[in-house]
């Protein structure tokens, strides 16, 4: 009996030590199946992380911001700052790449990360390039050429990294569960063994608790998942066989409209219209039916849908991948609007281009006949009655006046395409303007028009091509003539701005002006602003032409008007190297403090203004001025800056009083004094003068010798100081 029950005891002994062993054993398997499963993910984690966080900070550096935006800002704007941030932008993505390169890389992401080194070795070398172009001076549409660098390998690139590092994530994962299923089963069996349980129960809750740990850090990876796919610069959509979305990245959603928890709701078809829904979900279909297709090829044109139904074209590249055992399709999408409507505008301005050179071939032929026949016609002065002379003239008038036109059209093409021939030289401003004026003096004597350039125009030299700026200011002429009014002035006069090395020059009217809104569209082409019924010849592409123009040789165009005043149109080029700016500056400030005394009388009656003219003869260091019209004397009071102003109250535009109101008012001639001349007698008119801002009121008729004491006593007291002799 003892000995059965020493057997029995030495048999329970031996089981409850086998028992312990196992348990022990078990617990160990146990903790080691879960140990290795954690190393597994912590190894994961740390690789997804340095990758994840190398990825973000290419494209930082890459992408909006980044050195591809500074170096277009540096091309556009020519600023150091870009330069110099661009290049601190490839300092950096180039460390990054070398941070992604330290870690274990598949053969795709070695690949992907060579073409991207290489495209930022190309743009390194772009940038260096532009930088000795710019400081070269070359124009920005050459420039803009030089400089292209295709960045689709690049892009390329950072999408295959970005699919990488997904594979990658889904591999790990798989591993990772696969050894929490055997530590799991392993777990199951051990709750099997009730006796067990209470010694198991310290492990299980070790182990459970590390597989929470687990569980939390997997949610985070699908988290960077996430993360790391919305950092991609295109919009990146993933979808099953059945065609039911999985994951949307941001710029997916920022392009269809959709939110990520609506995208979940949806299959691929509802992202393309209607019409093509039917034909997609056959294609998918053969696609996944495919055993050994893996892309379906890049750039492929593809109409998608937004949520508000707008309907827009895309590029796809799509590429098939197994995540969780599953196939899934990766599309990668890129709008292509505006690609589309730059060819689009390439293709219209093209066959513009081409109609307006077969319009003027066409238009030319005739003109060549009309012309030359109208001048044989001409020459036989015999056979020609007065009447049919002056018809011949006006057929050779109305043929210049076409062909002037047909050239103007070509030109305005030429230059709006920015194709026409330009060579920048060095260029007399005042000689051009000189050159200018002759050929529209004829035209601008036959209405009695004025032309008054200025001597500061003498000596200025520009960096412009000879021919275009001959153009700009001859059409600055024309426009100045056309809308003037009879009898009135144009005043042309440069004006230095040295801080930026430019010449100014300005060439004001006093024709009826321009309103506000008028102001706002006066460079559109083919815009008379309500003139096309009016007598006025033209076709509204003489402005445009000047600013197109102007533009094209680095200077700029603006306009001031006053309505029923007149206008100012002034146009701004580089002065040369040969110009002496400094010179030509003291030169000015010399001759305006050597320049002769002054005086400009307003007056509409021809033989007033002749015999106050008369009286002041005599002096011969008085340079005496008259103005038919209140506008045309207030150009030229802007324009001169006379010592003294004589007004008559009533004249034809505008009275005396508002004469002198609208020269207070501005500060270059608020300073002139100024002396009334009026047949308005009343003690009242003289106050209401001198009220008005006038320093003297003289009444009609003129006694000479208190016109001289009173025009005297004010130069006596003028800031200048100085009498006539």
């Amino acid at each position: 009996m003892k000995s059965n029950l020493r057997l029995s005891a030495t048999l329970i002994a031996t089981c409850i030590f086998i028992s312990i062993l196992l348990l022990i054993g078990y617990g160990a398997a146990l903790q080691n199946r879960f140990i290795e499963a954690d190393k597994l993910w912590l190894e994961y984690n740390q690789e997804a992380s340095r990758a994840n966080d190398a990825l973000q900070r290419i494209q930082a550096h890459m992408g909006y911001g980044g050195f591809i935006h500074q170096f277009k800002n540096y091309i556009l704007r020519r600023d150091e700052h870009y330069y110099a941030s661009a290049k601190e932008h490839i300092s950096a993505v180039v460390h990054a790449i070398r941070d992604y390169q330290s870690l274990p890389l598949k053969p795709a992401e070695k690949q992907a990360l060579n073409d991207l080194h290489a495209t930022i070795t190309e743009y390194n070398a772009k940038l260096h390039l532009s930088h000795y172009k710019i400081a070269n001076q070359l124009g920005l549409p050459e420039l803009d050429n030089l400089v292209r660098v295709d960045d689709t390998a690049a892009m390329a690139a950072i999408n295959i990294l970005a699919k990488t590092a997904m594979e990658r994530s889904r591999e790990k994962e798989l591993e990772t569960t696969a050894s929490m299923k055997q530590a799991l089963n392993l777990m199951n069996w051990g709750i099997l063994v009730i006796p067990l349980i209470m010694l198991l129960g310290y492990t299980i809750i070790v182990t459970t608790k590390r597989l929470l740990n687990t569980l939390t850090a997997l949610a985070a990876s699908e988290k960077d998942l996430d993360n790391l796919i919305d950092c991609a610069p295109d919009p990146m959509i993933s979808a099953d066989p059945k065609g039911r979305i999985i994951r949307a990245n941001q710029q997916a959603q920022r392009l269809f409209g959709y939110s990520r928890e609506e995208f979940s709701t949806l299959v691929v078809e509802d992202l393309i219209p209607e019409a093509q829904r039917h034909h997609h979900a056959k294609q998918r279909k053969l696609f996944f039916s495919e055993p050994h297709a893996q892309h379906a090829g890049t750039g492929r044109e593809l109409m998608a849908q937004a949520r508000d139904g707008s309907i827009i074209p895309t590029e796809i590249t799509l590429n098939r991948v197994m995540l969780s055992g599953q196939p899934v399709a990766i599309a990668n999408i890129r709008d292509i609007r505006d690609r589309l409507r730059a060819e689009e505008a390439e293709r219209e301005s093209k066959a513009k281009s081409e109609f307006i050179s077969h319009m003027s071939h066409e238009l030319r032929t005739p003109l060549n006949a009309i012309i030359g026949f109208a001048h044989i016609i001409e020459e036989d002065q015999e056979d020609l009655s007065e009447s049919n002379r002056e018809n011949i003239g006006f057929v050779l008038s109305a043929a210049w006046n076409l062909l002037d036109l047909v050239e103007d059209i070509l030109d305005f093409a030429s230059a709006a395409r920015g194709k026409f021939s330009f060579t920048a030289q060095a260029t007399s401003l005042g000689d051009t303007v000189t050159e200018c004026v002759n050929m529209v003096r004829e035209r601008a004597n036959s209405r009695n028009i004025k032309i008054h350039i200025g001597d500061s125009c003498h000596g200025v030299i520009v960096n412009t091509d000879p021919k275009r700026l001959k153009q700009v200011i001859l059409n600055l002429l024309t426009n100045a003539v056309k809308y003037n009014c009879d009898r009135g002035l144009i005043s042309m006069y440069c004006n230095l701005d040295l801080h930026n090395g430019l010449a100014e020059l300005n060439v004001e009217d006093t024709g009826v002006g321009i309103d506000p809104q008028g102001i706002e569209r006066i460079f559109e082409p083919f815009n008379r602003l309500g003139k096309e019924g009016s007598a006025i010849p033209g076709a509204g592409i003489g402005l445009s032409l000047v600013k197109n123009l102007t533009e094209a040789m680095s200077g700029t165009v603006s306009v001031s008007s006053e309505p029923g005043v007149g206008s100012t149109f002034t146009v701004r080029f580089p002065l040369a190297e040969e110009c002496d700016a400094e010179a030509l500056t003291h030169q000015a400030e010399h001759a305006q403090e050597t320049a002769s005394t002054r005086i400009l009388y307003i007056e509409d009656n021809p033989l007033n203004s002749e015999v106050v003219s008369r009286l002041f003869e005599k002096y011969r260091d008085i340079e005496f001025h008259t103005a038919g019209s209140g506008a045309e004397g207030l150009s030229m009071a802007r324009n001169l800056h006379p010592d003294l102003l004589l007004v008559d109250i009533r004249l034809p535009d505008i009275s005396g009083f508002d004469v002198i109101e609208r020269l207070k008012n501005d500060a270059s001639t608020r300073n002139i004094p100024a002396i009334a001349i009026s047949a308005y007698a009343h003690p009242e008119d003289r106050q209401q003068g001198l009220e008005e801002g006038f320093q003297r009121y003289i009444t009609k008729p003129i006694i000479p010798t208190d016109l001289e004491a009173a025009v005297f006593a004010l130069l006596k007291d003028s800031p200048e100081g100085g009498l006539p002799h």
